[in-house]
C-alpha cells in the first residue's frame, strides 16, 4: 500500500493541490481496488477524468464526488454492499461505491465496454462515452508507463 501511494503521491498531488487529500485519496483507492480486484491506476484513471481529483465536484446531472456517483447508483451500491448511512461526497464511500460498481462492470464486460458503461450507462454507445473511454485510456496507460510527471 505505501509503496503504491509514494509512486503515485505527487501524480494527485498535482490535482489536489494539498498532499494529505492526494494521500487520502490514493488509501481509499488502494483499499477498495484491493477488495474489489479492480486494477487501482485504472480507478485513478476514472477519477481523474470524472473529478479532476475535487471530492467536492457535483456534475450538472447530479454525479457526486470524486468518482461522479449518481444518487440512483450510490443508492444500488449501499443495497449491493449493505452499507447505508453513506455518504457520497466522503472519499470513502465515494471510492467505495465506484470501485464496486466499476468491478462489477468489468466482472460482465471487456474493459472498453465497462469503462464506457461507467460513464454513460444505458447509453454507452453514445460518442460522449467513447471519447471519455479513449481519455481514461490514454490516462492509464501514462499511469502504467510512469510518464506521468
Amino acid at each position: 500500500e505505501e509503496e503504491f501511494i509514494k509512486k503515485r503521491i505527487d501524480y494527485v498531488s498535482q490535482y489536489t493541490k494539498d498532499k494529505m487529500m492526494a494521500y487520502r485519496i490514493l488509501k481509499s483507492v488502494k483499499t477498495y481496488s484491493d477488495i474489489f480486484k479492480v486494477d487501482p491506476d485504472l480507478v485513478l484513471s476514472i477519477i481523474k477524468n470524472e473529478s479532476g481529483f475535487d471530492s467536492s465536484a457535483i456534475s450538472d446531472k447530479g454525479a457526486i464526488g470524486l468518482m461522479q456517483i449518481l444518487p440512483e447508483t450510490g443508492e444500488l451500491m449501499s443495497r449491493l454492499l449493505n452499507k447505508f448511512g453513506y455518504n457520497l461526497q466522503s472519499i470513502d464511500d465515494n471510492i467505495e461505491f465506484g470501485v464496486a460498481f466499476l468491478s462489477i462492470l468489468l466482472e460482465y464486460n471487456s474493459m472498453e465496454v465497462a469503462i464506457k458503461k461507467y460513464y454513460a450507462g444505458r447509453a454507452w454507445l453514445i460518442p460522449d462515452a467513447h471519447n471519455y473511454y479513449t481519455n481514461v485510456l490514454a490516462e492509464y496507460v501514462n499511469l502504467k508507463n510512469n510518464t506521468i510527471e
